[in-house]
């Protein structure tokens, strides 16, 4: 029954961002917009389309070693910095999900984070967090940010995490 649910839960978030995706403009009309009107997502931890860095992966270790770095070095497990500008004037409170689209696996969920929040800093994403409230992601370990960990010798090699931002 949990599993239905979150699953659920889960369907309903990925409604939700191509909603959000199907209102978004593309190609010319995406550059005529006025960019003091649009809504950033950043972070100063990663860009945009790179290797998250070792200091968000994710630390299992198997005879003394990471199974989720490509060297088995230690792994950070700390969410990285995020920032926002320019939400909605009618926010109450904001979302940040961490989503592995090539596993279909949640990495950390946060919720009702402040309405005046413009970000979230490194590492918000521990267990009692006081940046928001948490779910428990697909490691069903706890509610807190578990990093990313692409299963060792599992084809595809690389996956692709989405930060989605909502309010």
């Amino acid at each position: 029954m949990r599993t239905r649910f979150c699953l659920g839960i889960l369907a309903s978030l990925i409604a939700l961002i191509c909603l959000s995706a199907a209102q978004l403009p593309s190609g010319s009309d995406a550059e005529t917009l006025d960019s003091d009107h649009a809504f950033r997502l950043r972070s100063s931890t990663f860009d945009n389309n790179t290797t998250l860095p070792i200091s968000a992966i994710h630390n299992i270790i198997v005879n003394g070693s990471n199974v989720c770095s490509i060297d088995g070095s230690a792994g950070g497990n700390e969410s990285p910095e995020l920032s926002w500008t320019r939400p909605r004037g009618d926010t109450r409170s904001f979302v940040v999900v961490l989503y592995d689209t090539t596993a279909a696996f949640t990495h950390w969920g946060m919720y009702n984070i402040p309405p005046n929040a413009t970000g979230l800093p490194e590492n918000a994403g521990v267990v009692g967090s006081k940046f928001g409230q948490q779910v428990v992601n697909d490691f069903f370990v706890g509610a807190e940010y578990d990093g990313h960990c692409s299963p060792a010798g599992v084809k595809p090699f690389v996956h692709h995490y989405v930060f989605t931002h909502y309010c």
